[in-house]
């Protein structure tokens, strides 16, 4: 779940369980933090999961965000283990 943060320094926590049938309960836990002011500013976050064993992705995530006032730009990197590939996911966010 995530809040709205408000103020210059940004700092937001996550924690998550997924329980799926027949499978092992999996925990993600986030952290994100950054300056924001005047409407502008950066943001930088890191995630980490366990993972079922069905899966070759990494269990850490990186990623960051530009603020432009109502507009946000975020960008994710999650490392996957096998042949050096990866996923990259970028996201624009306006808030009304």
């Amino acid at each position: 779940m995530r809040g709205r943060a408000e103020g210059t320094y940004r700092l937001l926590t996550t924690l998550e369980g997924q329980w799926t049938r027949d499978k092992r309960a999996v925990l993600i836990q986030g952290i994100e933090g950054g300056i924001v002011t005047g409407g502008v500013g950066l943001v930088a976050r890191a995630g980490y999961s366990t993972r079922p064993a069905v899966t070759d992705a990494s269990r850490i995530t990186l990623g960051g965000g530009v603020v432009l006032g109502r507009l946000a730009m975020d960008y994710a990197f999650q490392p996957y283990d096998a042949l050096g590939g990866g996923t990259h996911r970028v996201g624009l966010r306006w808030t009304p």
